[in-house]
């Protein structure tokens, strides 16, 4: 074998190597920008989940009208019992919750369910507690959004 075809054999040797070397790089780029892709998404759905179920959670403890008090975090029983009438597709559309859903959870301060209303859905949650009063007793109110119905 004469030196030129050594030299040539041993470049397109380096040429094969460096390219499954590249190719191998290339995957691993991509497989790692997909994790954190995957992952900073699953942290943006939360942080939507949450301000929704805090943004829920102000209006029903604080906003005498729209809410379910008739003074900030005290309770007004007539307007829990209106609320708890809703179908769940009512609440979605009252506070504008699609395309997930919303679950109110009135309970007392030991934790036994005294009210709710509606649904539990699927996917990712998040869950916001508010201390109120209702009945002239200490109580909980929990309000849950889900990403999906």
């Amino acid at each position: 074998m004469s030196n030129k075809n050594k030299r040539a054999q041993i470049f397109s040797t380096d040429l094969m190597i460096a390219l499954s070397i590249a190719v191998l790089l290339f995957a691993a780029s991509f497989s790692a920008w997909n994790k954190v892709s995957v992952r900073i998404n699953e942290n943006n759905v939360q942080e939507d989940v949450t301000l929704k179920a805090m943004l829920v959670s102000d209006i029903l403890v604080k906003d005498s009208y729209a809410g379910i008090v008739s003074a900030p975090y005290l309770i007004d029983s007539s307007k829990l019992d209106e609320l708890s009438l809703k179908n769940p597709a009512e609440l979605n559309d009252i506070f504008n919750i699609l395309p997930g859903s919303i679950y109110i959870l009135l309970k007392e301060a030991n934790g036994t369910a005294i009210q709710s209303a509606g649904s539990i859905g699927s996917g990712q949650a998040s869950s916001v507690l508010r201390a109120v009063i209702y009945n002239n007793r200490r109580a909980m109110l929990e309000v849950r959004a889900y990403e999906r119905q």
